[in-house]
């Protein structure tokens, strides 16, 4: 596993006595966490580069592995319940996100007694893929690394892509950083990446993240999983799929999707305007990847 030191750090927006308290209880009850979402991005997305957040984090998304119901309601069962469903409490004043998974999954989602359906594809194999984070103040927790957030931006823009632009940007973000600090390191240093794209270190970065992305989720399962995204209107070419409309083509899901998306990308997808060019150099901290 990975290992990312943020102690004593002083620009991390995330609330370190929240994620302490939900090592604790997961402690208590025997079971393991991830943090996902917006936390899980200002930790492992924006900290190691000195990035600001994009976004002020108001909630903390967490994901308990757990063996069937017994294992959820152990874990929650100190917590205070949030107005709304079943899943959300509140933590120091800061509504959290549960999550479950694992053995609780019938076809890769949870069902709630309110009858709420709970998509949890992809946190699986973001467990299994995750960075061990040692925030601030010490506190120890798995966090979703990079590539798994990536791909759970790409789930939740499947799932809302036509009535919100926010999961594209969030996704871009990602990419973005994929060519800096630490993450541009590891590019710099991946041979097959930089051949795949003449060199270009801001492209390499996204399609190295492609790469680690599809790593943990080539079992047979994942592979369906990845095909029932695409939508009969769909059409597929050799290197992804299209959207259904020219003015919002975009590629998924393979490595040079994830390079197209990147903020040096105007090759491949002349629909869309490319921010100005950025050349990040290596960074001194070494690659983390």
């Amino acid at each position: 596993m990975e290992r990312l030191d943020l102690t004593g750090r002083t620009d991390v927006p995330v609330r370190e006595e929240v994620i302490a308290e939900l090592v604790a209880l997961s402690r208590r009850a025997g079971l393991d966490i991830l943090i996902i979402g917006a936390a899980a991005r200002d930790l492992v997305v924006h900290a190691p580069v000195g990035a600001a957040a994009a976004r002020v984090t108001l909630d903390i998304d967490v994901a308990v592995a757990v063996g069937g119901p017994g294992g959820f309601t152990k874990f929650t069962a100190d917590l205070e319940r949030a107005r709304g469903g079943e899943h959300t409490f509140v933590v120091f004043g800061v509504e959290v996100d549960v999550i479950p998974f694992g053995g609780i999954e019938e076809n890769r989602s949870v069902m709630f007694s309110d009858g709420h359906q709970l998509d949890v594809n992809g946190i699986a194999e973001a467990f299994r893929s995750s960075v061990e984070v040692r925030l601030p103040a010490g506190t120890q927790v798995r966090v979703a690394s990079l590539p798994a957030q990536a791909v759970l931006k790409v789930l939740s823009w499947r799932d809302r892509r036509y009535s919100s632009t926010k999961d594209a940007r969030d996704l871009q973000g990602i990419l973005s950083v994929s060519s800096e600090g630490p993450y541009g390191d590891s590019a710099w240093d991946d041979a097959a990446a930089l051949a795949a794209t003449d060199h270009d270190i801001i492209l390499a970065g996204p399609y190295r993240v492609g790469r680690l992305a599809a790593a943990p989720s080539t079992g047979r399962g994942h592979r369906q999983s990845w095909r029932s995204w695409m939508t009969p209107g769909y059409a597929q070419p050799s290197r992804g799929t299209w959207g259904p409309r020219p003015a919002a083509r975009c590629w998924m899901p393979s490595p040079r999707a994830f390079a197209a998306e990147s903020p040096g990308f105007r090759r491949h997808c002349p629909h869309r305007a490319a921010p100005a060019r950025r050349f990040p150099t290596r960074s001194p901290t070494g690659p983390l990847y």
